[in-house]
């Protein structure tokens, strides 16, 4: 019998708010110390996925951007506006520097095929439906150790399909 996702997935998940700020994400990854969060509606359906990659790429953008656009005026004033610019970033929304179009996998899905999923995608982290509805996440570690489990179950098979 295969390994389903739903054996090996991470059940108990930390979720923010769509309406979270950067500010809040941040705190959230340094306390729970974690480093990705799936993001909700008032619904409590999957609306985004935000990870501390994107943080970082979306504040260095951000922060390049804005001194790009004011950059005359620093050199006028002379002024280092590096921190005010990355205060401005704290504020806004995490939304907008979320992963929209996010790669879900069912509950009920082999940890063969996942690990398929993850390898193609280049993925850390998954997060898991069932009828639509966020119900965990799998990481790289629990597919690896899905797919262990699979093979103490039955050594003669394959273990990955091409």
């Amino acid at each position: 019998m295969a390994v389903l996702v739903k054996d090996v997935m991470l059940k108990d998940i930390v979720t923010i708010s769509d309406e979270a700020t950067i500010g809040d994400v941040v705190e959230i990854f340094a306390k729970k110390k974690i480093g990705c969060l799936p993001m909700v509606d008032e619904n409590g359906l999957l609306t985004a996925f935000l990870s501390d990659g994107d943080i970082v790429d979306y504040v260095v953008r951000n922060v390049r951007r804005r001194n790009n656009q004011y950059n005359h005026v620093r050199a006028w004033y002379q002024v280092d506006c590096f921190s005010s610019y990355l205060k401005k970033c704290v504020d806004d929304k995490a939304y907008a520097a979320a992963t929209h179009h996010v790669i879900t996998v069912e509950s009920t899905e082999t940890v063969k095929k996942v690990s398929q999923l993850f390898q193609k995608k280049h993925l850390k982290h998954i997060p898991v439906l069932d009828e639509g509805k966020l119900v965990g996440m799998v990481t790289r570690n629990d597919i690896i150790n899905g797919l262990f489990k699979d093979y103490l179950e039955n050594p003669d098979a394959v273990c990955i399909e091409e």
